[in-house]
C-alpha cells in the first residue's frame, strides 16, 4: 500500500497541539473488458438475487470499472468508516495505556499492532475481493510530546527511545489505518488542563470544527487558512507556520489540494488557491502554537518515510522490497 512506512522528523515549536479530521476520496478506476461471447445457458437456473444485493453487487463492480475520481459509492464510504473505526480503536487503546514512566517507543509499537489486529478481522472473506495486504496501517503511530510537533516515533535503538511520558506532559497521538486504500488518520489530545496549555488546545479545537464547515464545494482552501488565522489569533495564540493539511484520496494520503497554515510570502506562492469540491476527503492536521509560531528542525533522525504511489520503484534486494510492501 502507499501511505507511509516508518517514519519523519519531528520538527519543534513551543507548546503545540493539534486535533486532526476526517475529509475526503478518490476512487481509482481500472480498464472495463470487452464483453465476452454469450455462453449457452445452463439447464439448472440460478437463483433470484434480491435488490439490495444486487445493489451491492453493482456498488462493488464499480471499484473495478470507470468511476469518477471522486465519487462516494456506499462501498467506498463503508470502507473508509471501517477505517475510521479501527483507527479509533487504536487511539482508544493508545490513550488508555498512558501513563507516568511508559516509553514512547512501547506506545508507538502498541498502537501499530493495534491497528494490524483490527484491520485483520474486516473485509477478510474472499467475496470482498481485498487481500489483507491491502488493510492495515496507513500512518505509523507517532506520540509527540510538548513541543515537538509531530512524527515523534522514535526507534529502541535512538536516543529519544528512552524518552518516558511525564504527568503533565501534553502528547500529540498520530496514527492511521486503511481498508483497501481508503485512509482514516487521527490524532488526540487527552486529560484536563489549564492556563496556556488549555488555550492551544481550544484554539486548535475550535479551528477544526471551523474548517471542518468550511469543506463544503465551492469554498477555497484560502478561506480556510484565513479563518483558522482568526481563530488562533482570538485565543492570543499562532497556527505553526508552513503546516499543511491534504487531500486524501485512495493510497495517497498527501493529495494534489492543500490548505497551509500561516503561510509566510513564499510559502504563499508555492500553494496553489484551490476549490473544494464534492466527494472529496481531506484531512486537517491544524496545529497552534503558544508560543513561537515558526517550526525548527529537530536532531532527531528520521523515522516516518512516505512512499509516492506513482513511482515505480526496480528494487534488486530482496529486504529492499520486503520492506516496500509492508
Amino acid at each position: 500500500m502507499a501511505p507511509a512506512t516508518k517514519k519523519a522528523p519531528a520538527a519543534k515549536a513551543e507548546k503545540v497541539e493539534t486535533k486532526a479530521a476526517k475529509a475526503e476520496p478518490k476512487a481509482e478506476s481500472d480498464t472495463t473488458m470487452p464483453a465476452a461471447k454469450s455462453e449457452p445457458k445452463a439447464e439448472k437456473s440460478e437463483p433470484k438475487v434480491k435488490k439490495a444485493d444486487a445493489k451491492a453487487a453493482e456498488e462493488d463492480d464499480a471499484l473495478d470499472s470507470d468511476v469518477d475520481e471522486n465519487d462516494l459509492s456506499t462501498n467506498i464510504v463503508t470502507k473508509y468508516q471501517a477505517a475510521t473505526g479501527i483507527a479509533n480503536g487504536a487511539l482508544k487503546k493508545v490513550l488508555d495505556t498512558i501513563a507516568d514512566g511508559v516509553k514512547l517507543t512501547d506506545i508507538c509499537a502498541l498502537g501499530d499492532c493495534t491497528i494490524e489486529e483490527l484491520a485483520e478481522k474486516v473485509y477478510n472473506n474472499k467475496k470482498d475481493k481485498i487481500s489483507k495486504d491491502d488493510n492495515g496501517i496507513a500512518f505509523p503511530t507517532c506520540v509527540s510530546p510538548n513541543t515537538a510537533i509531530c512524527h515523534m516515533s522514535p526507534l529502541a535503538s535512538d536516543p529519544e527511545g528512552a524518552i518516558v511520558h511525564k504527568t503533565g506532559d501534553v502528547v500529540r497521538i498520530e496514527l492511521g489505518a486503511h481498508i483497501d486504500g481508503y485512509i482514516s488518520p487521527g490524532a488526540s489530545k487527552e486529560n484536563p488542563i489549564k492556563g496556556c496549555q488549555a488555550d492551544v488546545i481550544q484554539a486548535a479545537y475550535l479551528a477544526t470544527e471551523a474548517a471542518i464547515r468550511l469543506l463544503k464545494p465551492g469554498n477555497t482552501n484560502t478561506q480556510v487558512t484565513e479563518t483558522i488565522q482568526k481563530i488562533a489569533e482570538k485565543s492570543e495564540c499562532s497556527p505553526v507556520e508552513g503546516m499543511l493539511s491534504h487531500q486524501v484520496s485512495r493510497n495517497v494520503l498527501n493529495g494534489k489540494k492543500q490548505i497551509i497554515l500561516n503561510p509566510s510570502e513564499n510559502q504563499k506562492k508555492d500553494v496553489d488557491e484551490s476549490t473544494c469540491e464534492e466527494g472529496e476527503v481531506y484531512s486537517l492536521d491544524i496545529l497552534v502554537s503558544s508560543g513561537e509560531e515558526r517550526p525548527r528542525t529537530s536532531e532527531t533522525r528520521t523515522t516516518v518515510d512516505k512512499r509516492q504511489s506513482e513511482v515505480t520503484y526496480n528494487l534488486k534486494m530482496k529486504t529492499s522490497r520486503e520492506v516496500l510492501s509492508m
